[in-house]
C-alpha cells in the first residue's frame, strides 16, 4: 500500500515528478514555476511531511535542479526512473516504446510508497522523452495546471499527431484527483472546457523570486549590456516565449508607429531563444515595419543574472501575449521596478492589477499609444513602477507552496475512494517451474525434497511459497544462496542464514501448511493479501508488456525496460557500494589502506542495521563487484558461481568512497555523476589536504593529481567524512575559498587504534642495541619525505652533537619522494651506526624492539592528517616531542611536549631543554578501537 497518512494533521508522503525542470520547459516559465514551487514546498513541508523528488533519467536538467536545491540549503531524497529513451510522440516509430515506458513510469509511481503523486508538468513529451503514467496511480494524483490555451484553437497544433497527443494529455489532466491552477482565469477556463467539478481545481497562483528586485542605488548596467549585446541606447524590453500566441510580431509595427525621434532614442530588445524559422518570421515583420536592423536587438537565451540586469535597466517592459496561464515575465519585470504594460487578455489582468498598464494587442495603435505614453510621461512611468512593485509583493512562492499543500492536505483528508489494484491470477505449481509456464504468478508447493529447485524457480519467476513439512538442515544452504539472502556475513558465519531467511529473500510471501484441505481452503484469501506487493505489481507490468507490446519491441528495448523495472523495485535493505578500487588491486599497507581494511572488514562481518555491504572496484570504465577482495578480507572462499558482474544501481543505493581513489576518480567521476543524478548519495573519506596546504612537499604531478581528485570530490560528494577535525577544517577552508560550487557537508570520525598485542620482540644487532642503550635515543617513525621534518631534525642533531650533547637519532621509515640529497647525506653521515641509525625496512617485531630501546618519539612533521606514530608511542608509554600541529593536539592532547620553530636551532634548543627536564605527563586519552570507528562512520553515513 502507499505510505500511510494520518488525517489528524495530515502527515503524508509526497512524491513530486520533476519533469517540469527537465525538458525544454526548464528554460521557460514552467521550469521556473516548478523549480521555485518545489523549493518552497520542501521548506514548508520540513518536519511536517515527507517529500521526495523523482526525475526522468532520460532527460537533462537534474544537475541544475540539484544546484538550486543546494543553494537553498535543501537536500531532499530523490530517485529516478529509466532511462527510457526514444519515446517522443512526434515520431510514429516511438509509439510502442512510449507505451512501455509509460507503463513503467506508472509502476514507479505505484510502488514509490507515496500517499500523493504531484505531476509538475503534464503537457510534455511531444518532442522529448517526457512521460505521463499509462494509468492513473492509485495514490491521490495532483497536477499543476498551467493553461488549456491550445483548446481555444486546436488548429494551431498543426498536424493531427500533435492534436492527438495533446488531447491524450488533456485526458490525463481530466483524470487527476486534484488540479492546481496557476491563475483564476486558468481555473475557470478548465471548469468550462473540461467539465470538472470546481472543487477539484484550486487556484494557487504564482510567485516571483526574491532575486528579482530593483538595482541598488548607483548601479549602472549600461556598459555591460553594450559590451555583451551591443545595446547602446535606452531600450524597451520583451522577455518570454516566441511562439505565435506570444504576439511578439505586434511589437515591430507598434514600435514603428512611435515618433522618429523616439525610435532613434530607444532600441527594442527581445530576449529569449529564437529558432531559425521564428527568426525568419520576425525578420520579415521587422522589414515590413520598415525598421532598421539596429532598431531591434535579439539576445538569445540569457541567464538569470543577466535577465535581472535587463529588467532593472529597461525603460519599459512590454508583454503583448494573446494567451497566458499566468505570465511570469511581467511579474518579474514589475518586481525589478520596470514600468510594465501588458495585453488586456486572459490572466494578465490578474498579474498587473492596474488598468492603466493594459493595452489591446490586436490594435497596433493601442500598443504604440501606451508605449509612447510611458516613454514620454515620466510621471506615468513612475506611477507604473510604483504600482508594479507594490503588486509584485503580493506574489510569493511561499504563498503558492502553502496554498498547494493546503489543497493537497484537504484532498487527501477527504478522499473516500481509492483506486484498487488489479488482482493477479495465482496458480499453484510444483518446483521446478519457470516463466514459460502458462501461469501469471505462481504459488509454489514446496517441501524439503525440492528446496534447491525452488530457489532457482523463485529467482527466475517470483511467487508465493507454501511450505509443507520440516525445513532442510541449515548446512544444506549453499554459500551462494546464503550470500544472496544475507550478504557476506552469512558467508563468514554459517549460522547467520537459515532456510527461512533464504526463502524469504526470494519469495513474495511464504507460509507453512499442514493439510491439503486447509491449504486449498485458505489459499485465495491468503494470496489476495499480496496484490499490493511491489514484486507482484512489477510482475503485472512485465506481463502486460510481454503480452501486448513485446512482439513490437527490440531485444534492446526489452532489456532497457527490464533494467528500468528492476531499478525502481523497493529493496528491504539499503545497499552501500564501497569503493575499494586501489586496495583490491594493490595493498601497499599505507595508513590510508589500514583504515580501509579495518573499517570494511567490520562492516562485512557485522553490517549496520538494515544495510547490505558490497565492495566494488572501477575497472575498464565501469564498477564491478569486488567479491574476491571481500572474501580475502574475511578469509573465506568466494562462493561458487558468484560472478564479479557490473554494478546496476537501484533506488536504495549509497556510494561510499572508502578507498583513496586519486588515480581512478577522474575516470569514474562521469559514472558517479550519473549515479548521483539518479539519486545515489555520494560519500568520500578524506585523510588530509597536505598536497594543497604543503605544496612544496609533493611532486608537481602529485599535486596536480590530488587537485583533480579534490575537484571531483567537491563536485560529486554529498558528504565528505574526515579522519580528524583538523582535516575537516582544512577541507572547509578550501571549499569556502576555492571551490565555486556548493560544498559537500563534512563529518568527522576517528580512525581506530589497535591495542598493543603481545609479540615476541625483534632482535637488534648487539652493536645497535648497545649504542641505543648507551645514551638517550629519540625515534622518528614514518616515510622519509619533505613534510616529515627529517632535514630540520638532522640539522638540529648536528648542532647538538657539535655542542657535545650525547644522544642518538633513530629513523624508521622507507625512502619517499624528493629526498635524494637527504638520503645520500644520511647514508654517508659520519655518525651513521654510532649515533645516527636508519632502519629502512622494518617489520613489526623489529619496530617494537626499537620502540622499547628508545627514550622518546620525535614527531617534527609539518603536516599530518592523523598521526599514527604518536598513538603508537603513547600506547607504549613513551614520551613524545612533537611539532605543535592542531591535529597532534587533537589526537594526543597535552601528552606530548610541543615545539613550534622551523629552524634547526629552535628544535635543538627544545630537545636539549627536554633532556634536562624530562617531563612526565599523564596520558588520559582513550582512543576508539576499530569497532567504534567503523560504527561511528556508519552512523554518519546513515544520518546524512
Amino acid at each position: 500500500m502507499p505510505g500511510a497518512h494520518a488525517v489528524t494533521g495530515v502527515v503524508m508522503k509526497l512524491l513530486i515528478d520533476m519533469q517540469g525542470v527537465q525538458t525544454a520547459s526548464r528554460h521557460r516559465g514552467i521550469g521556473r514555476y516548478t523549480h521555485a514551487t518545489t523549493l518552497e514546498v520542501l521548506r514548508i513541508a520540513e518536519g511536517r511531511h515527507d517529500v521526495e523528488l523523482i526525475f526522468n533519467a532520460a532527460l537533462d536538467g537534474v544537475d541544475e535542479m540539484l544546484d538550486g536545491l543546494l543553494s537553498a540549503g535543501l537536500r531532499p531524497r530523490r530517485r529516478a526512473y529509466g532511462p527510457l529513451r526514444d519515446t517522443s510522440a512526434d515520431k510514429a516509430g516511438n509509439n510502442v516504446r512510449r507505451e512501455a515506458a509509460e507503463r513503467i513510469f506508472a509502476h514507479a509511481l505505484d510502488v514509490s510508497g507515496a500517499d500523493v503523486i504531484w505531476l509538475s508538468s503534464l503537457i510534455e513529451g511531444f518532442a522529448s522523452d517526457a512521460l505521463v503514467p499509462h494509468t492513473m496511480p492509485r495514490q491521490l494524483t495532483v497536477a499543476t495546471l498551467y493553461d488549456l490555451i491550445p483548446l481555444h484553437d486546436l488548429g494551431q497544433l498543426g498536424q493531427s499527431r500533435a492534436r492527438d497527443w495533446y488531447m491524450g494529455r488533456v485526458e490525463v489532466l481530466r483524470s487527476c484527483d486534484l488540479l492546481l491552477a496557476i491563475s483564476d482565469w486558468v481555473r475557470l477556463d478548465a471548469i468550462e472546457r473540461l467539465g470538472i467539478e470546481p472543487a477539484r481545481i484550486i487556484t494557487i497562483g504564482a510567485g516571483v523570486d526574491t532575486m528579482f528586485r530593483p538595482s541598488e542605488p548607483g548601479t549602472d548596467h549600461r556598459e555591460h549590456l553594450a559590451r555583451q549585446w551591443g545595446i547602446d541606447r535606452p531600450f524597451i524590453l520583451y522577455n518570454g516565449g516566441t511562439d505565435s500566441r506570444k504576439n511578439v510580431e505586434t511589437l515591430f509595427p507598434a514600435f514603428a508607429r512611435l515618433p522618429q525621434a523616439m525610435r532613434e532614442r530607444y532600441q527594442l530588445v527581445i530576449t529569449g531563444s529564437v529558432d531559425e524559422a521564428t527568426r525568419a518570421r520576425f525578420d520579415a515583420a521587422i522589414h515590413g515595419a520598415r525598421l532598421l536592423p539596429q532598431d531591434v536587438r535579439f539576445t538569445g537565451f540569457v541567464a538569470d543574472a543577466d535577465l535581472l540586469r535587463f529588467y532593472q535597466s529597461c525603460e519599459l517592459f512590454v508583454f503583448p501575449s494573446a494567451s497566458e496561464g499566468f505570465g511570469l515575465p511581467p511579474l518579474e519585470a514589475m518586481a525589478c521596478g520596470a514600468p510594465t504594460i501588458v495585453n488586456d487578455a486572459t490572466s494578465l489582468t490578474e498579474v498587473v492589477g492596474d488598468p492603466a498598464a493594459l493595452f489591446n494587442a490586436d490594435d497596433p495603435d493601442s500598443l504604440a499609444s501606451t508605449m509612447h505614453r510611458v516613454l514620454d510621461d515620466p510621471a506615468f512611468a513612475a506611477a507604473l513602477r510604483k504600482s508594479g512593485r507594490s503588486r509584485a509583493e503580493h506574489f510569493t512562492w511561499a504563498k503558492v507552496a502553502s496554498r498547494a499543500l493546503t489543497a493537497i492536505e484537504g484532498a487527501i483528508a477527504t478522499r473516500i475512494k481509492v483506486r484498487p489494484p488489479t488482482n493477479p491470477a495465482w496458480q499453484a505449481v510444483t518446483p521446478p517451474a519457470g516463466p514459460d509456464t502458462n501461469v501469471q504468478l505462481p504459488i509454489y508447493l514446496a517441501q524439503a525434497a525440492n528446496a534447491g529447485p525452488l530457489l532457482a524457480s523463485l529467482r527466475d519467476w517470483p511467487g508465493l511459497v507454501e511450505w509443507e513439512g520440516p525445513l532442510p538442515p541449515a548446512e544444506a544452504i549453499r554459500p551462494l544462496d546464503a550470500y544472496r539472502a544475507c550478504g557476506w556475513q552469512a558467508v563468514l558465519s554459517a549460522d547467520t542464514a537459515d532456510w527461512i531467511a533464504v526463502l524469504a529473500d526470494q519469495a513474495i510471501g511464504m507460509r507453512t501448511v499442514t493439510t491439503q484441505v486447509d491449504r486449498e481452503a485458505s489459499r485465495a484469501t491468503w494470496s489476495s493479501g499480496f496484490a499490493d506487493h511491489p514484486m507482484v505489481r512489477q510482475r503485472m507490468v512485465e506481463e502486460s508488456i510481454a503480452t501486448q507490446l513485446a512482439s513490437r519491441l527490440t531485444e534492446d528495448d526489452l532489456a532497457r525496460a527490464a533494467d528500468a523495472l528492476d531499478r525502481v523495485r523497493p529493496r528491504p535493505l539499503q545497499r552501500w557500494l564501497v569503493d575499494v578500487t586501489h586496495i583490491s588491486h594493490n595493498d601497499l599497507k599505507t595508513g590510508v589502506q589500514r583504515v580501509v581494511r579495518n573499517i570494511l572488514s567490520r562492516w562485512l562481518a557485522s553490517p549496520p542495521a538494515s544495510v547490505r555491504i558490497e565492495p566494488i572496484a572501477f575497472r575498464d570504465g565501469r564498477y564491478e563487484h569486488a567479491h574476491a577482495y571481500a572474501a580475502y578480507l574475511l578469509d573465506v572462499e568466494v562462493p561458487a558461481a558468484l560472478a564479479a558482474d557490473t554494478i546496476a544501481i537501484t533506488d536504495n543505493d549509497v556510494f561510499v568512497g572508502l578507498d583513496w581513489a586519486m588515480e581512478s576518480l577522474p575516470s569514474s567521476a562521469p559514472l558517479l555523476r550519473t549515479w548521483r543524478r539518479a539519486g545515489v548519495p555520494i560519500h568520500f573519506i578524506a585523510h588530509d589536504l597536505l598536497p594543497v596546504t604543503l605544496p612544496s612537499a609533493f611532486h608537481p604531478q602529485t599535486r596536480e593529481a590530488f587537485l583533480r581528485w579534490l575537484q571531483a570530490v567537491a563536485s560529486l560528494a554529498d558528504v565528505v567524512h574526515c579522519v580528524s577535525q583538523s582535516t575537516a577544517d582544512d577541507f572547509s577552508h578550501w571549499f569556502n575559498t576555492t571551490y565555486p560550487g556548493h560544498p559537500p557537508r563534512l563529518s568527522v570520525f576517528s580512525p581506530g587504534v589497535t591495542p598493543l598485542a603481545p609479540i615476541i620482540p625483534g632482535t637488534l644487532s648487539p652493536k645497535t642495541k648497545s649504542a641505543l642503550a648507551a645514551r638517550p635515543t629519540l625515534l622518528m617513525v614514518g616515510t622519509i619525505e619533505p613534510r616529515k621534518g627529517h632535514e630540520q631534525t638532522l640539522d638540529a642533531f648536528e648542532l647538538l652533537w657539535a655542542s657535545n650533547a650525547n644522544l642518538n637519532l633513530a629513523i624508521v621509515g622507507k625512502r619517499g619522494w624528493l629526498v635524494g640529497p637527504l638520503i645520500e647525506r644520511i647514508e654517508q653521515h659520519t655518525e651513521r651506526g654510532n649515533r645516527l641509525f636508519w632502519f629502512e625496512g622494518c617489520d613489526d617485531a623489529t619496530l617494537d624492539a626499537i620502540y622499547e630501546a628508545s627514550t622518546a618519539l620525535l614527531a617534527p612533521s609539518l603536516g599530518e592528517g592523523f598521526g599514527l606514530p604518536i598513538i603508537e608511542a603513547a600506547q607504549r608509554g613513551k614520551p613524545i616531542i612533537a611539532r605543535s600541529l592542531k591535529v597532534f593536539q587533537e589526537v594526543a592532547g597535552d601528552y606530548p611536549s610541543y615545539f613550534s620553530g622551523t629552524s634547526p636551532a629552535s628544535l635543538a634548543t627544545h630537545v636539549a631543554r627536554w633532556l634536562t627536564e624530562r617531563p612526565s605527563p599523564r596520558l588520559d586519552i582513550a582512543w576508539p578501537d576499530w569497532d567504534h570507528s567503523a560504527a561511528t562512520l556508519a552512523q554518519h553515513i546513515l544520518s546524512s
